[in-house]
């Protein structure tokens, strides 16, 4: 059987996992935009499908329509189907139509790999984009989940001034222990003021 797989969106862990797919072979189609008829066949026959790892399942503004709702109805009723994550309505529809689906958000090495990349992207982003550099820059991160960790961790090499702003007591301790300027929520106009960079 051959091994075909479509990818939706042009997010760069999409991009990645086409590079990984053609490396071992998959015929892999990269699908941009709305869906087309040409886009409507592949899908029919593909042995995998794959929306961005940044899809959450369900449309986020009321009334307009969940483009993966047409991707699931298209799509080859045999075939695996990769998201960040789907709406309850999306997981019955699949169960009702035996179609296996993975959750990637709900696999922790994958979140904690996305943390990394989410991070890394922010820091190159703003070392192109702030009229200053980052060495030595005041830094405010707020929240302190994955990705803020992971942000101080690729901030350290530039400066040692990072403000973190965060809900829980205990987070708000690691912070200060790791030598970063703790905030909490309410005290959110403290920690932007002269700040360089938020992320």
């Amino acid at each position: 059987m051959e091994k075909r797989a479509v990818i939706l969106g042009s997010d760069s862990r999409n991009r990645y996992i086409k590079e990984i797919l053609l490396s071992q072979d998959w015929d892999a189609h990269w699908i941009q935009g709305q869906l087309d008829p040409t886009a409507i066949d592949v899908l029919s026959s593909c042995t995998a499908a794959i929306l961005p790892a940044n899809y959450l399942g369900g449309s986020q503004i009321e009334g307009i329509a969940d483009p993966a709702d047409e991707v699931l109805a298209s799509v080859n009723p045999g075939a695996a189907i990769f998201a960040g994550r789907f709406s309850p309505r999306q997981k019955a529809w699949m169960v009702d139509a035996k179609t296996e689906y993975f959750e990637l958000l709900e696999d922790p090495c994958f979140t904690l790999a996305n943390a990394h990349y989410t991070a890394e992207a922010a820091v190159a982003l703003a070392i192109t984009t702030m009229s200053r550099s980052l060495i030595g820059a005041t830094v405010v991160v707020i929240g302190s989940g994955r990705i803020a960790k992971a942000l101080v961790a690729y901030l350290e090499p530039f400066t040692k001034i990072v403000r973190v702003v965060a809900r829980r007591p205990e987070e708000l301790e690691r912070a200060n222990l790791l030598g970063y300027c703790p905030y909490e929520m309410d005290e959110m106009g403290w920690a932007l003021y002269g700040a360089d960079c938020v992320f």
